[in-house]
C-alpha cells in the first residue's frame, strides 16, 4: 500500500533520514541503505500525491525537504572526528600491515632493537619499520648515522618529530612518545637482537600477541626500549607501574600477529595475558 500523503507519513520519512544519519559514521554502508530506503518512501509518497492528480510541486518539495534535511545532518556528521579508541585500532592496523610487509621482505620480523658491533642498543624496531609506514625518508637520514644511539647529536633531532601512528590520542603522554610497544623478553616475538619467523608461532598467531598498547610510556619512538615481559606491571590498566595500559575506560588496544587489532579488557587474568604474549607456551587461554 501507498503512503497516504499525512503528517505521520511525513514524519515517518524524518524518521527513517534521522536513523540514516545517526548510523553515518561508524556503519556507512548502513546508513546508505537507510537512506535509500528513505528515498524509495518519498517516491512512494510522492507518486501517491500525483495518483490524486495534486500539483506536482508537492513531489519536489518533498523532494527537496528530505535532501536538505539529510545534508544539515550529514556534514557535521561527516565533520565529526573519529571516536580516539578507533583512531587508536586504526593505528595499530597500519603497524600490524608494516610488520607483515616487513616479514614478506626479510622472513622474519624486526628484532626488538639494532646493535651495534658490541651489542650495545641503539635504536628501536619502529625505526626499522619506517620504509614500511612511507618513511623512507627518514629512515634513510637515519641511516647516515646508523652507528649513532637514538639519543646522539644527530638521531636526537630525528627523534622529536611527531609520527602519528606511533601515538594514540587518548595517551596523556608527549607525542613523541610510542603508545605501542613489543612486550620483549624469552619466548616472546621479540627476543632482544633475535630475529622471529611466523614458523616459530607454534601457538598460532591468532593466540600470539605482536604489539599491546601502554599509556604514558615514557618512551621516545627512536628509543630502544620495550616492554620487559617478566617485569611488567601485571594484567591491564594496573594501577602502578608500567604495564599494558590506555587511556581507553576498561580496555587497552592490541595487535595479533595474524593482523587483527582488538581490545582486551581489565578482567583477563595476567596468567592468560602472559600465555598470549609467548609463541610456543602450548596454554589454553580463556579469551576472549
Amino acid at each position: 500500500m501507498l503512503p497516504a500523503f499525512s503528517l505521520r507519513a511525513l514524519l515517518i520519512g524524518v524518521g527513517l533520514t534521522a536513523v540514516s544519519c545517526a548510523l553515518l559514521v561508524q556503519w556507512p554502508a548502513v546508513a546508505l541503505l537507510a537512506f535509500s530506503v528513505t528515498l524509495v518512501w518519498f517516491a512512494l509518497l510522492a507518486r501517491k500525491v500525483d495518483a490524486k492528480r495534486r500539483p506536482g510541486y508537492l513531489s519536489v518539495i518533498a523532494f527537496a525537504f528530505v535532501g536538505l534535511l539529510f545534508l544539515a545532518l550529514v556534514m557535521p556528521a561527516a565533520q565529526r572526528p573519529l571516536p580516539r579508541r578507533n583512531v587508536c585500532m586504526s593505528n595499530m592496523h597500519q603497524l600490524g600491515l608494516a610488520l607483515a610487509n616487513y616479514h614478506a621482505n626479510n622472513g622474519c620480523y624486526p628484532p626488538a632493537y639494532f646493535a651495534d658491533a658490541h651489542g650495545r642498543p641503539l635504536v628501536s624496531w619502529r625505526v626499522l619499520l619506517l620504509p614500511y609506514l612511507e618513511n623512507r625518508q627518514l629512515y634513510d637520514e637515519w641511516k647516515r648515522h646508523a652507528d649513532e644511539p637514538w639519543d646522539g647529536p644527530h638521531n636526537i633531532k630525528l627523534s622529536q618529530q611527531v609520527l602519528e601512528f606511533f601515538h594514540c590520542p587518548s595517551d596523556p603522554g608527549p607525542a613523541t612518545e610510542t603508545s605501542y610497544v613489543a612486550v620483549v623478553g624469552p619466548g616472546t616475538i621479540w627476543p632482544g637482537t633475535g630475529k622471529v619467523k611466523e614458523s616459530q608461532i607454534k601457538d598460532g598467531k591468532s593466540n600470539t600477541i605482536l604489539l599491546v598498547e601502554v599509556a604514558n610510556s615514557g618512551i621516545n619512538w627512536m628509543e630502544p626500549r620495550d616492554l620487559d615481559l617478566k617485569n611488567r606491571a601485571p594484567g591491564v590498566n594496573a594501577p602502578s607501574g608500567l604495564g599494558v595500559s590506555s587511556g581507553h575506560p576498561g580496555c587497552a588496544c592490541i595487535l595479533f600477529a595474524d593482523g587483527r587489532v582488538l581490545t582486551i579488557d581489565e578482567h583477563i587474568t595476567d596468567k592468560d595475558l602472559q600465555a598470549l604474549l609467548t609463541i610456543a607456551g602450548g596454554e589454553t587461554v580463556r579469551w576472549p
